[in-house]
């Protein structure tokens, strides 16, 4: 009876490791998702700025 006592507190502590590794996994997946999503916004901040700047230079007759 002690034996799987002892199995039992092995299996839970391992499934409330497992958790805790899955929870951190998710909060690492969430942090890249949101890198990702703040990179997507730079870049298309920057091609509206290039865009904007090429309709500038086209305006005023620069443009290459």
């Amino acid at each position: 009876m002690d034996d799987l006592i002892h199995v039992i507190r092995q299996e839970v502590d391992l499934s409330r490791t497992i958790a805790e590794e899955l929870r951190q996994a998710r909060l690492d997946n969430e942090r890249y998702l949101d890198a990702i999503r703040e990179r997507d916004e730079l870049i298309k901040e920057y091609i509206e700025t290039i865009q904007n700047l090429r309709s500038e230079a086209v305006g005023s007759g620069t443009a290459s």
